[in-house]
């Protein structure tokens, strides 16, 4: 299909190797004319680094990202993508006007690429949450859909373990120091001292990181 505004529109759905059909595929079978590039994150934790390798290969001049357990009618696939234009940003609202999910998101090319993709330092979660706060700070407008606007079918694979847990609360420390999104201390309310300590850790991980950065 062509937009509104007649540009074309490369769908890019990253998905783990040996996992289960792609459900997305389904909802995306009637609507004619769009590039589906389908990327593999071999590893299951490097979907920033898989999204951005499909969007390298997407011919389009509009890209939508989504996960590969997600369905939606036709109409809502239609809206999202004429959303997309010039300086915006275009993804599910969760109950924030600062960010959006990336369940469902969309991009002009070029806007993405001046935003340089995502983070890859966030191989897995909070990706959404930093790259939306980036778009903000190079002025790129948010434009949201309800996040009930696509059914999502529960995945064995994105399921949470310790790992994962600690990866999104190290992640989500670094998006509160970058952006000034809350105060740190904040993260250090709860009563589980372990969680406490392993925080406290992954923090320090990112002051390095960011200072480390600072000096390139």
């Amino acid at each position: 299909m062509k937009s509104s505004q007649g540009n074309k529109v490369s769908v890019i759905i990253p998905t783990r190797l040996g996992q289960r059909r792609l459900v997305t595929l389904d909802s995306l079978k009637g609507i004619d004319g769009i590039e589906i590039i389908i990327e593999h994150d071999q590893k299951g934790l490097d979907i920033s680094r898989t999204r951005n390798r499909g969007a390298r290969k997407a011919s389009g001049d509009k890209l939508v990202f989504m996960d590969d357990d997600i369905s939606f009618t036709k109409d809502f696939f239609e809206k999202f993508v004429d959303a997309i234009k010039p300086n915006t940003m275009v993804g599910l609202s969760v109950g924030s006007e600062r960010w959006v999910a990336s369940r469902a998101m969309g991009f002009m090319k070029d806007d993405f690429w001046r935003l340089r993709g995502f983070f890859e330092r966030f191989g897995y979660r909070a990706m959404d949450v930093e790259l939306s706060f980036r778009a903000q700070e190079f002025g790129i407008k948010i434009i949201t859909f309800p996040i009930n606007s696509v059914v999502h079918y529960e995945n064995p694979a994105t399921e949470s373990t310790i790992k994962k847990t600690l990866l999104q609360d190290s992640h989500c420390i670094f998006v509160d120091l970058r952006y000034h999104v809350r105060p740190i201390s904040d993260w250090f309310k709860r009563k589980h001292l372990i969680r406490i300590a392993l925080r406290f850790l992954f923090l320090i991980y990112w002051l390095i990181y960011l200072e480390v950065a600072h000096n390139r």
